[in-house]
C-alpha cells in the first residue's frame, strides 16, 4: 500500500504495548487476510451491506484483532480504495514548471478512477457517505481535504514565482478542477479516462497563465 493511504489512521492510533514488555510482532498474513476478505464483502454486499463483523468473520479473524488494525468500517473501506501500487507525483518541487506541476496535480487526483473497481467503489462511498456521518468524516480528512489542500500548495508556490496570475482565486481554481472530476464519477455514464485529465489541464492552464 503506498504512502498516500498515511497508513491506516488504526495503526497511528492503536494502544502502545505496556512499558517494559515488548509488545507481540503484527503479523503480516492476517492484515492480508483482512484485507481481502474486506475486499470480496464488499463486492458482493456493497457499502450498505458492510460491517467488520462480517470482515472478522470472513478473514477468521476476532473483531478485536481487526479493530485494533482499523478503528471503524470507514477507514478500512479508505484503505480499500487506497490498496493498490500507484505512488502520487510530488507536483510541489520548487521551479516546477505550471504544466507539470499541474499535471502532477491531476494524476494524484485522477489516477486510481482509471480502473473500474476503484471508481466504483469510491461511487458508493461518496453516496453513502451522505447518510453515514462517520465515513464522511473520513473521506473528507483522507481522500478530498488533502488534495485540495494539495493543490492549493502548488498554486501558491506558483503565484509566488510568477508564474500564474497573481490575481488567481486559487480557492475556486481547486474546486473546479475537483468538482468536474467528483461529477463525471457520479453522474456521466462515460469511464474516467486519461482523458479528462487531459482535457481538465487544458482549461486549467487557460484559466491561470497570465494575460
Amino acid at each position: 500500500m503506498n504512502k498516500k493511504t498515511q497508513r491506516s489512521v488504526s495503526q497511528s492510533q492503536s494502544a502502545p504495548p505496556v512499558a517494559g514488555r515488548p509488545g507481540r510482532p503484527r503479523n503480516p498474513a492476517v492484515d492480508v487476510a483482512i484485507l481481502a476478505a474486506a475486499r470480496e464483502l464488499l463486492a458482493e454486499l456493497g457499502c450498505g451491506g458492510f460491517t467488520m463483523e462480517g470482515v472478522a468473520a470472513r478473514a477468521g479473524v476476532g473483531k478485536q484483532t481487526l479493530y485494533r488494525r482499523w478503528p471503524s468500517r470507514a477507514e478500512l473501506m479508505i484503505d480499500l480504495y487506497y490498496m493498490d501500487e500507484l505512488s502520487d507525483p510530488d507536483g510541489e518541487q520548487p521551479g516546477l514548471p505550471v504544466e507539470q506541476a499541474l499535471g502532477a496535480w491531476l494524476d494524484a487526483s485522477i489516477q486510481r478512477l482509471y480502473r473500474p473497481w476503484n471508481q466504483n467503489l469510491l461511487r458508493s462511498l461518496a453516496v453513502t457517505a451522505q447518510d453515514d456521518l462517520a465515513l464522511r468524516a473520513v473521506m473528507l480528512a483522507r481522500i478530498t481535504h488533502p488534495r485540495l489542500e494539495m493543490g492549493r500548495r502548488i498554486l501558491r508556490r506558483l503565484r509566488a514565482e510568477g508564474q500564474v496570475r497573481l490575481d488567481l482565486d486559487i480557492e475556486l481554481a481547486v474546486e473546479m478542477a475537483s468538482g468536474a472530476i467528483w461529477f463525471h464519477l457520479l453522474f456521466m455514464p462515460e469511464t474516467i479516462a486519461p482523458a479528462l485529465r487531459d482535457r481538465l489541464l487544458r482549461e486549467m492552464l487557460a484559466m491561470v497563465t497570465p494575460r
